[in-house]
C-alpha cells in the first residue's frame, strides 16, 4: 500500500501547489491590471501658479489630439466648460469641452477635487500636464478616445 499510496500523496500535493500558485498569480493579475480602478495617485506640484503658467504652452486642439504622444509631460494653459464629474475619493475625472466646443473634449484628472470642487456646466482655466490618452464606454454602447491630462492648477471663472 505504501508504494500505492506514495504517487496519490504525490499527486494531490502537486495539484494544491498548482492551485495555490494559479490562486496567487489571478490575485495579482487582478489587482495589478494598468487603466482598472482608480488612476495612479499624482503628486502634488511643488510649483508656484505663477511658474506653472510662466512654462504652460498653448496647443490647438486638433494637435493635441493627433499628436498627443509627442505632447505627453508638457503644461498646457487650457479653458473650457465642465461637461461631467466622475468622483473618485479626494480627486475627480472631468470631462471638459475646450473652449466650450464639445467636439474638442478631454478628460482631466483633478486631485484637488475635495479642497476646491468643481460642477458640471463650471467654465474653468487651469495648467494641465498631458499625460496619454483615454478610451472610455458612452452611455450609448460606443468608445470614445480622449487627450488625457492631470490639472496641476484649476480655477472656476466667476460668470
Amino acid at each position: 500500500q505504501t508504494s500505492a499510496g506514495k504517487p496519490n500523496v504525490l499527486k494531490i500535493i502537486g495539484i494544491a501547489l498548482l492551485v495555490i500558485i494559479g490562486l496567487s498569480f489571478a490575485n495579482g493579475f487582478i489587482r495589478g491590471l494598468p487603466g482598472e480602478g482608480a488612476p495612479p495617485p499624482v503628486a502634488v506640484p511643488t510649483l508656484t501658479v505663477e511658474q506653472l503658467q510662466a512654462q504652460a504652452v498653448t496647443l490647438s486642439y486638433d494637435d493635441l489630439a493627433r499628436n498627443t504622444e509627442h505632447h505627453e509631460g508638457k503644461l498646457l494653459a487650457l479653458a473650457g466648460d465642465v461637461a461631467q464629474v466622475l468622483e473618485d475619493g479626494d480627486a475627480a475625472n472631468l470631462r471638459v469641452n475646450l473652449d466650450g466646443d464639445a467636439d474638442r473634449m478631454v478628460v482631466i484628472r483633478y486631485p484637488g477635487y475635495s479642497a476646491a470642487r468643481v460642477l458640471a456646466g463650471d467654465a474653468i482655466r487651469m495648467i494641465a500636464r498631458v499625460d496619454g490618452r483615454v478610451t472610455y464606454d458612452t452611455v450609448l454602447g460606443g468608445q470614445v478616445t480622449a487627450p488625457l491630462l492631470t490639472a496641476l492648477w484649476l480655477q472656476v471663472e466667476q460668470p
